[in-house]
This record gives structure tokens, C-alpha cells and sequence, in this order.
């Protein structure tokens, strides 16, 4: 009689302890732009901008907008 009610408190408490979150994190994400150089033995340096977004959530496209507009 004992293992039983034991089973069905740690059924019990399993059910209960594995309820459904609602508080689901918002997406949160930081951008870093950086410029990046190259240098040549025949012309000048060239440089160009490089995008980088960190997040706390995995991202399947990223699109960046320039001050620009670009």
C-alpha cells in the first residue's frame, strides 16, 4: 500500500513540478558593426562595414538597414 502511494505522489509531484511556462522570454537581440581593412601590396587599403546581431534566440535572416538607407 505504501509503494503505491508513494508512486502516486511522485506521479503527482512530476505532473505538477512539469507544468506548461507562460512566461516565455521576448526576443532580445544586440547589433555590433565593425570595419573591417584590407591591405594590398599594389593599391590602397579597401574597407567595408561588417554586420554582426547576437540574440538570445536562434535567427533564421537578419536584414540590416544602413543610416543610409541602404
Amino acid at each position: 500500500m505504501k509503494k503505491i502511494f508513494f508512486s502516486i505522489l511522485a506521479i503527482a509531484a512530476l505532473i505538477t513540478f512539469n507544468s506548461c511556462n507562460d512566461d516565455e522570454t521576448p526576443f532580445d537581440a544586440d547589433a555590433d558593426v565593425l570595419v573591417l581593412t584590407r591591405y594590398s601590396e599594389t593599391g590602397p587599403p579597401e574597407f567595408a562595414a561588417a554586420y554582426f546581431v547576437y540574440a538570445n534566440k536562434s535567427m533564421q535572416d537578419v536584414m540590416v538597414i544602413t543610416p543610409g538607407g541602404q
